[in-house]
């Protein structure tokens, strides 16, 4: 895979951000603008509306400065996207609302934005917040992404890791289980993630075996 799409998802707090900036000469895109309280910060672009999103894609030479593009958090960027389509494309919902064309545009938007950042040469590290659905009486936990978006993104992805706390140490796991979603086609073993202040090129070393 030349440009592998990496979703990490996992509980406010657990440094999810501070493990972004870990890949491969990263552009965060801030969309949660949280991105101060993060641990070895790198260049951030911090994201008010979809325009911001359009203008800094148009700067390509800019962009070129970088291998990975890091979206923090997927939800977030969803959430401006959709204030973007609902005041460009009257039919596409109403009252804040997307209808079922506005989805569509929704997921096309954001699917034509990763692939773009591809094809400039990036990689593309997905940061998502956790979420736990129930069925029954089975509890499941899964990135926290709007409606029929999480399986576009879920398409999109390559790798798909949820960051947890094992007792005290930070693990990050890509293998599907019966308490969370995952993508592992590497078949890799949980790994155990290094306090944030030691985990400077983790995900770029991590993301180098994903693309073998």
């Amino acid at each position: 895979v030349d440009h592998p799409v990496f979703l990490i998802f996992g509980r406010p707090g657990i440094a999810k951000t501070s493990l972004g900036y870990s890949a491969p000469d990263p552009l965060l895109w801030d969309f949660d603008k949280g991105a101060h309280r993060a641990v070895n910060r790198k260049d951030t672009l911090v994201i008010d509306t979809w325009n911001d999103v359009t203008e800094a894609m148009d700067d390509t030479e800019a962009l070129s400065a970088y291998k990975t593009s890091v979206v923090d958090t997927v939800g977030r960027a969803l959430d401006v996207l959709t204030v973007d389509i609902l005041a460009k494309v009257p039919k596409a919902g109403t009252n804040g609302n997307l209808s079922l064309q506005g989805y569509g545009h929704l997921k096309s938007g954001f699917k034509t934005w990763i692939n773009r950042m591809r094809s400039l040469g990036q990689d593309v590290l997905l940061i998502s917040h956790d979420k736990e659905d129930k069925k029954g009486d089975d509890v499941i936990v899964r990135p926290d992404i709007v409606g029929g978006s999480l399986g576009e993104v879920m398409r999109l992805a390559d790798f798909v890791g949820y960051l947890y706390m094992d007792g005290k140490q930070r693990t990050l796991d890509f293998s599907p289980t019966s308490e969370w979603v995952g993508k592992n086609p590497a078949q890799w073993k949980p790994f155990p993630v290094p306090p944030a202040a030691k985990a400077g090129s983790f995900m770029a070393e991590l993301m180098a075996e994903g693309r073998l």
